[in-house]
């Protein structure tokens, strides 16, 4: 009897040691079903197991986001006025710009008008200025009248001056081209209206007269040629294209063409809708 017991106490450990272990244990004809705990084998610690990454720390944000641009230094035209900027952004000068009417005791009105524009982003600038006096009744009379167009520089600096320069109606006195070195200038006389070149440093480039009423104009954005339209009384509507840098001056008749479709090109080329009038040598 004592023979016999000898086996199975030695193979008790053996069947406490596949008890404890039953979980790892898949029982005999059955095949390892992977959705349940049976026929899992565990694991050692941190084997098979996804490690979670560090969150990437976030971009930090470009400077152009928090910080300010930089003022632009120049000239800046606002509603009300024309203001001059130094590198900071503080103001250096400021020229009016608007209209205004006052009635004196005498029956007379004083007509104030300024207008201007920066040119040249805002390298250059001009100011026009115009003041009459004028009797009031059933035909109103220009007792005097004094008009002064300025151009400026970046410090703020007079370069040229025109006491003839003047608005025709629906334009201002002066066209300037991209770059602001170039303007086409409508100054009136007693003898009409009359146009020029002339450049940033003061020099006078082609003139031409332009009858008495002027209605249309344009100076190219490289600034080297110009169109007008004009008309006198005695004789029809004219366009007149001039090429500022050499002087030389083209006149169309208005009637060969419809006048808003003319269209003077950066190359000197005069055009209306398939075909060429005209081009500068």
């Amino acid at each position: 009897m004592r023979l016999r017991l000898l086996p199975l106490l030695l193979a008790a450990p053996l069947l406490l040691s596949s008890v404890g272990n039953a979980a790892d244990v898949v029982p005999s004809g059955k095949a390892a079903d992977p959705k349940t705990k049976q026929g899992r084998r565990r694991r050692p610690p941190g084997k098979g197991r996804v490690q979670p990454q560090p969150k990437p720390e976030p971009e930090p944000e470009l400077e152009t986001r928090s910080q300010p641009r930089p003022p632009v230094r120049g000239w800046k035209a606002s509603a009300s006025s024309l203001l001059l900027l130094d590198e900071k952004g503080a103001l250096r000068k400021e020229l009016p710009v608007g209209r205004l009417f006052e009635d004196l005791p005498d029956g007379t009105q004083v007509r104030r008008e300024a207008r201007g524009a920066a040119a040249g982003g805002g390298q250059f600038a001009w100011h026009w200025q115009k003041n009459e006096i004028v009797l009031m009744g059933s035909m109103e009379r220009v007792l005097s009248s004094r008009r002064m167009l300025v151009y400026l520089g970046t410090d703020g600096q007079v370069l040229w001056d025109s006491p003839l320069a003047e608005a025709p109606p629906g334009l201002d006195p002066l066209l300037a081209s991209d770059d602001g070195e170039t303007t086409l200038v409508f100054e009136r006389s007693s003898g009409g209206w009359s146009v020029a070149g002339v450049t940033f440093a003061s020099k006078r480039l082609a003139e031409a007269s332009a009858g008495d009423r002027i209605e249309r104009a344009r100076l190219t954005a490289n600034g080297r040629f110009a169109m007008v339209f004009w008309s006198r009384a005695e004789q029809p509507l004219t366009g007149t294209f001039l090429d500022l840098r050499s002087g030389t001056r083209y006149d169309m008749p208005a009637a060969d063409v419809p006048l808003a479709q003319v269209v003077l090109g950066e190359d000197g080329s005069v055009t209306a809708p398939g075909k060429t009038l005209y081009k500068f040598p």
